[in-house]
């Protein structure tokens, strides 16, 4: 059900429509467990987590849910030794952060996995949410949404504005624009020359190339100024497209973000808390 939603942001443009309300975020602010309740809540926390690049925690959560769930044997098997590779085992992609013992265990589990193969490991990482950045995530304040709407510059050096129109922009069906923007501020701070040339290469298969997954909605004078930048890469490969998206974001969806029930909703819980969420 999580995983589902987190996949589909038809169900969130759904969830929009019926206008979230203060009282709703309210909730929030009461326990980690009523903010993952809420499907909007989640879809923000985990956009909030992405910000600050620990996002593996709540994926990880999300998926043993969905994992308990399982009823084929032989499913379960496969999705175990799945979620072992992609969060659990030493290197992996989205490796999280347990002891050694609680790895251990896991792994010894999955020649035999039941629904309750990934419990530890899933409350030590719900345990690490909750008291780390559960709490970061609740110090928003009146002031901070305020200044969001000074300027998309201002939106963008907010943290949680950051994830709140990350949120906004995945309603609308146009999130590859964000996703690119950060790729590209991602990119000029890299240093090694082969790291560099690797992720020029990925981002232009990735937000560029025609028909590629999250194509970007830029002119053939662009497209074909970056073919060339990327055989020899520097820093500056993406700077003129970069600049495009951020102004096609700052002139049509900013604006809609700022007008949208998420903005006013958001302003209204801050307001009607005082400072934060949870002061």
């Amino acid at each position: 059900m999580y995983k589902k939603w987190l996949d589909n942001p038809a169900d969130m443009q759904t969830q929009s429509h019926k206008q979230l309300k203060p009282e709703d975020m309210q909730l929030w602010s009461q326990s980690l467990e009523k903010l993952l309740e809420s499907k909007y809540g989640m879809r923000i926390f985990q956009a909030f987590l992405k910000s600050e690049f620990s996002d593996e925690n709540i994926e990880f959560w999300l998926i043993c849910e969905d994992y308990k769930k399982i009823q084929s044997s032989f499913r379960m098997n496969c999705e175990a030794k799945r979620i072992y590779e992609m969060y659990i085992q030493a290197e992996a992609p989205k490796e999280i952060n347990i002891d050694q013992q609680t790895r251990e265990l896991i792994r010894g589990n999955l020649t035999a996995p039941t629904k309750l193969c990934f419990e530890d490991a899933q409350r030590v990482v719900y345990t690490l949410m909750e008291r780390d950045s559960y709490p970061r995530f609740l110090k928003l304040t009146a002031d901070d949404v305020t200044e969001w709407a000074q300027s998309f510059e201002k939106l963008l050096s907010h943290k949680y504005g950051k994830a709140a129109f990350q949120v906004f922009l995945k309603s609308e069906f146009c999130e590859e624009n964000m996703e690119f923007w950060l790729a590209c501020e991602e990119f000029r701070n890299i240093q090694s020359p082969t790291k560099l040339s690797l992720r020029a290469t990925s981002i232009y298969e990735e937000f560029i190339k025609s028909e590629s997954p999250k194509e970007v909605n830029l002119d053939f004078y662009t497209k074909d100024a970056i073919i060339q930048n990327i055989q020899l890469p520097t820093h500056f490969c993406f700077v003129a497209a970069q600049k495009k998206i951020y102004n096609l974001m700052e002139n049509s969806s900013y604006p809609r973000f700022i007008d949208s029930h998420i903005y006013r909703e958001l302003h209204a819980a801050t307001q009607r808390e005082g400072k934060h969420f949870r002061t």
